[in-house]
């Protein structure tokens, strides 16, 4: 009978290190959450002003790291070279920007031929080499961290010239 009456207070630090070691794990897993990149679910589809020109959204993820606020959304576009245009770019940059107000961070890429597009869709970090004709055609980046809107973009050869353009500052 001592020892049945050893073993129960035996099996109850047992269980009690085992629920502790459960917590502790729930905690790192939550916390571990947190560090990396989650899929905003929300719909992708955003009702757009109508353009004067034709596009065609290829690519369109936002992530963030626990707080939607403080994600990023990429979004690839592709539209025909001769609709490429400062004034066009604007109104397209615009739209989207007005049409995904979160997260606060932004980044189009804007493609003018199906060569330009990364085969995953949009740029790994780091380690995925721009496809070989990148630069043979216009493209146009577009940014926005909170407040502040601006692009770049490049008519393609032969004048190599990339410009800046300013849409809103915060």
């Amino acid at each position: 009978m001592d020892v049945g009456r050893r073993r129960l207070p035996m099996m109850k630090e047992h269980w009690l290190l085992e629920c502790l070691i459960f917590v502790s794990l729930l905690i790192g897993l939550t916390q571990a959450q947190d560090r990396y990149p989650k899929v905003l679910q929300e719909d992708q589809n955003v009702k757009l002003d109508q353009m004067n020109f034709h596009y065609e959204i290829y690519y369109n993820v936002a992530f963030h790291y626990g707080d939607p606020e403080k994600g990023t959304r990429n979004i690839g576009v592709l539209i025909e070279e001769k609709d490429f245009s400062e004034e066009n770019l604007k109104e397209l940059f615009k739209a989207l920007s007005k049409g995904y107000l979160m997260p606060h961070n932004m980044c189009i890429q804007v493609v003018t031929n199906g060569e330009q597009i990364y085969p995953s869709g949009w740029p790994k970090e780091g380690d995925e080499p721009e496809p070989p004709n990148y630069h043979n055609y216009p493209w146009a980046l577009f940014f926005r961290n909170g407040e502040n809107e601006f692009f770049r973009y490049y008519y393609g050869p032969p004048n190599g010239e990339i410009r800046t353009s300013i849409i809103k500052r915060g």
